[in-house]
């Protein structure tokens, strides 16, 4: 299966770059990146590794999560492709992360 990355999420992705770049420096905030995408890869080969999103259970398409470096990766899965729909760090209000 291919992943891509939606706009909303590489959006997401940057932003939490810029921040953690700003706060820790370059080399903390590519260990942020690197831990993301290291998280993502395997759903190539086990699209279902993550946790079914509660929160998303009724809608058409098949919603699923995991988590990493502080933040909850959530995904769509569908026939032949995976699309991360957004990137949210967990250290934030869930009220935040609206669909």
């Amino acid at each position: 299966m291919q992943i891509t990355f939606t706009h909303p999420a590489m959006r997401s992705l940057k932003r939490l770059y810029d921040y953690r770049k700003g706060r820790s420096g370059v080399e903390s905030a590519r260990k942020f990146r690197k831990a993301i995408f290291d998280a993502v890869n395997p759903l190539e080969e086990f699209p279902r590794l993550g946790k079914q999103e509660e929160s998303l259970v009724d809608q058409e398409n098949e919603y699923r999560s995991l988590l990493a470096a502080n933040c909850k990766i959530i995904y769509r899965v569908e026939a032949t492709e995976i699309f991360i729909i957004e990137i949210f760090d967990t250290r934030q209000d869930p009220d935040k992360l609206i669909f």
